[in-house]
Order: C-alpha cells, then sequence, then structure tokens
C-alpha cells in the first residue's frame, strides 16, 4: 500500500473500499513539514559553522573545529551532523548531482579534518554545512552572513 495517496481517492483493504485516511493524502502538511525542515537544516548549518565570531574580526566559525578537537569523536560527531544535513537534502528532493555534490564537501570535510591541528583550522574556512544548503538552494538564517571566513559558501 503506497503512502502517497490522493485526496479523495479510494483503496480497497479487508472491509471494503474506503477513502484514503487525511493522512496519508499527498500536500496534507507538505508545506509546513518542508518549512520545518529547511529551518532545522539552516540552524544546524549555522550552528556547525558560523553561530560565533572571532573577536577582533569578521571571521565567523561553529561547533566543527571546536569539535574537531577532540581527536576522533569529535570529527566523527562532526560528520554524522554533516551527513544528517545531506539525508534532509535528499528528502526535500535533491538531485543526483546535488548529492554527489554535497557527499564530496563532506568527503573534503572529512579529508581535512582529520589531520590534527591544521585540520580544525581548516574547518574555520571550508564551511561544508553552508555550502550544502547553498547547493540546495537554501538561504542561511536571517541575520547570518554567507561570508564565514576566506572561501565559504557566497550567494
Amino acid at each position: 500500500m503506497s503512502s502517497n495517496w490522493a485526496a479523495g481517492q479510494t483503496f480497497v483493504d479487508h472491509q471494503g473500499p474506503q477513502e484514503a485516511p487525511a493522512a496519508r493524502r499527498v500536500g496534507i502538511g507538505h508545506d509546513a513539514t518542508r518549512e520545518r525542515r529547511v529551518r532545522r537544516l539552516q540552524v544546524l548549518a549555522d550552528l556547525m559553522d558560523s553561530a560565533f565570531v572571532l573577536p577582533g574580526t569578521n571571521l565567523r566559525f561553529g561547533l566543527d573545529p571546536i569539535l574537531g578537537l577532540a581527536p576522533g569523536v569529535g570529527d566523527l560527531a562532526t560528520n554524522a551532523i554533516s551527513l544528517y544535513i545531506v539525508y534532509q537534502g535528499w528528502r526535500l528532493g535533491a538531485t543526483k548531482k546535488q548529492m554527489a555534490m554535497m557527499l564530496f564537501n563532506v568527503a573534503v570535510d572529512t579529508v581535512i579534518g582529520v589531520v590534527p591541528i591544521a585540520g580544525d583550522a581548516a574547518d574555520f574556512v571550508f564551511k561544508a554545512n553552508r555550502r550544502n544548503l547553498a547547493i540546495l538552494g537554501i538561504a542561511p538564517l536571517p541575520g547570518a552572513s554567507w561570508r564565514g571566513g576566506q572561501g565559504s559558501a557566497r550567494r
């Protein structure tokens, strides 16, 4: 039985013909669900890549370089969050090309991140999560800047 029912469509089960349940109708809550997903991605990308400002500079950074300081566990956690953003992009309808580009960004971030200290410093500049939002065509949070440092995603 498919979960993509059209409004008013009938289906047959062991009790005979019935109208599709409201929760299974296509479009019910779709826009609200999409908006929640997009908002969640915006918040996560901002938190991971640009939530804080280095005092005395315009350099923005997030939890990614901070968590990356914890050997192994930090990089694992940041990559899991990055992959979650990619997964949500897929659920929002990203194309195969967009998925490949986002996975490439996560792979680059992973390779950079495994280099002790230098990888954490590079996380200040290479912002995979914000780049992935740009690939999806999702704007940053209102008031957030795309200019998180040299080489950050720009629109």
